[in-house]
């Protein structure tokens, strides 16, 4: 799992870098994750709740990122229910060549 850093779109505008996405990424509350895949399948992006509700799992939030022109914005969701002990929130991704992921935030 590796976390991520934002990056901080300002006035002057922001030339924003793509990395190859894990299995499994950590990504700051509230921040935005494009995500651009041009791989030869769809990736499904699950967003990981990190919490239980009276003792019930929740459900991954999921998204779809169609194959080989596809693109997603996703808003990281900052609610504590997905904040893992470290404070970052846990996204996996289903497809990993050829899927790559820019975090920003402003």
């Amino acid at each position: 799992m590796v976390a991520r850093s934002t990056q901080l779109v300002t006035t002057s505008g922001l030339n924003a870098t793509y990395n190859t996405v894990s299995a499994s990424d950590t990504f700051s509350p509230g921040s935005i994750l494009h995500v651009k895949n041009t791989s030869g399948s769809s990736c499904t992006v699950s967003l990981i709740p990190a919490q239980t509700f009276d003792g019930l799992s929740l459900p991954n939030k999921t998204v779809s990122v169609p194959a080989t022109t596809g693109e997603r914005f996703i808003k990281i969701p900052n609610d504590s229910l997905y904040r893992n002990t470290d404070g970052l929130v846990e996204v996996q991704f289903s497809v990993q060549t050829n899927v790559s992921a820019a975090v920003i935030s402003d």
